[in-house]
């Protein structure tokens, strides 16, 4: 077939350069040359940039001539991306998350699971009144105590069955069990406003499942209170790792909320409201792209054996946002042909936008993509694996919106040349004559708003007055901000502010904020008897330290040795040698 003039008219290109695409063949058109020197760098991405061109015209015309095997394809490449789900992995301890791999403190973590593995879990109730200590509430903490022992889980299991009979052969501090207490001159306390309760059960490999079924009991337990008691809080071993994944679902609810506000706001500007128009199923298209690139990216992360956690949270997100604007890029490139290029077929048509659309949507994506990557060079793991899983994400994001959601864009064209419903477009053509849209329908609102609203507000004196002053005015902000910054990390962010377990530890900072921490010092395989003198100068220096809590220490060592002095059983005795030990 001859080509017409007006076919061959490509309108103007920079630099004099504009390649073409004709029945497969790429054709180079020069048009006028610019009078200034080309310098080998402008040289370099003009060849660069032509040569995507081409090829993203190549791939247009193959998209529109066929579609459906472009979306068959996409979606069979996701889901075998998606069998790396098999090695999925949510990782919540904050050591994993947030130590580094290599770092002494997780070497010394292994040392200690391999040698002294935990076997215990700690189940702690906190009694606020206005004062504990009278018989009422000393009755009311029995009841709690009492009622600890008769719960049972759906299987029978009972206090005795996960408890830990612990006997202590030291003595202990019963202020340290109380919280914001009040004394008299003579430093006797006649008040308390908390008491806290601890019960401690087996943890255990063989166990941890049976102790967590009856935690749900106890939990339930602390949460019903007691009449004689203001408020009863409760924390459990497992409330953390619950509690803190309620977080999560709570962003997921919010998610959906944002999705829906910015399919809303997608399907405005893509399409027009009538029924010819308006594009919700292109709108849907897209949006599934987003969905396939979270479904790529948790799969092939999860291959790479990277673990999810509590900040990939905030992928959904991301992706949303890359997704909608490389959207808004291909219907772009779409409204913007020239109107020689309008008259195209449709696949010729596909591969004009992609030439357009593809350069832009590549320089973006891959921006974001190596940014990611540098950042997961980090040492922080949690960080580290967001990072992996976005750039995977983007990358996956890339491709689709490229080949997935062009496609559809062709099926949608094939609707509109048709003349066919757009939201029943597999059955429902319009009838003769042709369907003539409303004319406020024509009016597109995103760009008037911005063309005859905002463009005449920024324009006036009063607006760049306010804007330079509120600009100024955050740039101190964030200064001061920046300024003021400290590092600090706290686990129980993660908890919802809603959550009880978010109020125990509330609660346990607000009337035991004394308490401190637990340290603990581990030794490994010495002469204990022949550095008898060390560990006595150890166990002095902490009793005697500032930082640490009166009559908190308690050293095996110390009590082994007292104890050895004392004894005169005979079954002890025959055991010691003339070194005591």
């Amino acid at each position: 077939m001859e080509k017409t003039p007006q076919e061959n008219s490509v309108g103007p290109v920079s630099n004099g350069y504009h390649g073409k695409i004709e029945n497969g063949e790429a054709h180079a058109q020069t048009t006028q040359p610019d009078a200034r020197p080309v310098s080998c760098l402008q040289k370099v991405s003009n060849a660069i940039t032509g040569t995507l061109e081409n090829a993203f015209e190549r791939l247009g015309l193959s998209i529109g001539h066929h579609p459906a095997r472009y979306i068959v394809g996409s979606v069979l490449v996701c889901l075998l991306c998606a069998l790396g789900l098999i090695a999925f992995s949510e990782v919540s301890d904050p050591d994993d998350l947030w130590v580094p791999k290599d770092s002494q403190v997780l070497k010394d973590q292994d040392w200690i699971d391999e040698n002294f593995p935990s076997t215990v879990r700690r189940e702690q109730i906190i009694a606020e009144s206005s004062n504990i200590l009278t018989p009422q509430g000393m009755a009311a903490l029995l009841d709690i105590y009492e009622n600890s022992l008769t719960i049972s889980s759906t299987n029978g299991i009972t206090l005795s069955d996960v408890c830990i009979n612990l006997i202590y052969g030291n003595s202990i501090d019963v202020k340290t069990y109380l919280g914001s207490r009040t004394t008299d001159n003579s430093g006797h306390i006649t008040a308390a406003q908390a008491a806290i309760m601890t019960w401690i059960t087996m943890g255990n490999d063989t166990m941890e499942s049976r102790t967590e079924e009856w935690e749900g009991e106890f939990i339930d337990l602390g949460l019903a209170g007691h009449s004689d008691i203001s408020t009863v809080y409760v924390m459990s071993g497992k409330s953390w790792q619950e509690e803190s994944g309620k977080a999560i679902d709570g962003d997921v609810t919010l998610l959906s909320v944002g999705y829906f506000i910015v399919i809303l706001f997608v399907l405005a500007v893509l399409g027009k409201f009538n029924l010819m128009e308006q594009r919700a199923w292109l709108t849907l298209g897209g949006f599934i792209c987003i969905g396939l690139s979270i479904l790529v990216s948790i799969g092939l992360s999860s291959a790479f054996q990277q673990g999810y956690g509590p900040l990939q949270s905030v992928l959904p997100f991301l992706l949303l946002g890359i997704g909608v604007d490389d959207m808004f890029v291909i219907m772009g490139a779409l409204n913007n042909l020239l109107p020689q290029e309008q008259d195209y077929d449709i696949p010729r048509k596909i591969g004009e936008v992609l030439r357009h659309a593809g350069v832009s949507i590549t320089v973006t994506s891959f921006t974001d993509f190596v940014a990611f990557m540098v950042g997961a060079t980090t040492i922080i793991p949690a960080l580290r694996s967001f990072c992996i899983y976005a750039a995977v994400g983007i990358l996956a994001l890339y491709a689709l919106q490229a080949v997935f959601f062009t496609a559809c864009l062709t099926f949608d064209l094939r609707r509109l040349q048709k003349q066919r419903d757009a939201c029943c477009f597999c059955c429902v053509t319009r009838p003769s004559p042709p369907y003539t849209p409303n004319q406020c329908s024509q009016r597109q609102f995103v760009p008037f708003a911005f063309k005859h609203g905002l463009t005449k507000i920024i324009t006036k004196l009063p607006f760049k007055i306010f804007t330079t002053v509120a600009a100024v005015s955050l740039l101190g902000v964030n200064i001061w901000g920046l300024v003021e910054l400290e590092q600090y990390f706290d686990r129980n962010w993660f908890l919802p502010d809603d959550s009880y377990a978010k109020a125990f530890t509330v609660a346990e900072g607000n009337h035991f904020p004394q308490d401190g921490r637990a340290g603990y010092i581990y030794c490994g395989n010495l002469d204990y008897w022949g550095r008898k003198s060390q560990f006595e100068a150890m166990d002095a220096a902490m009793d005697t330290s500032s930082d640490i809590l009166d009559g908190s220490t308690d050293s095996w060592f110390s009590a082994l040795t007292s104890w050895l002095s004392s004894s005169n059983d005979p079954d002890v005795t025959v055991l010691l040698d003339a070194s005591e030990f």
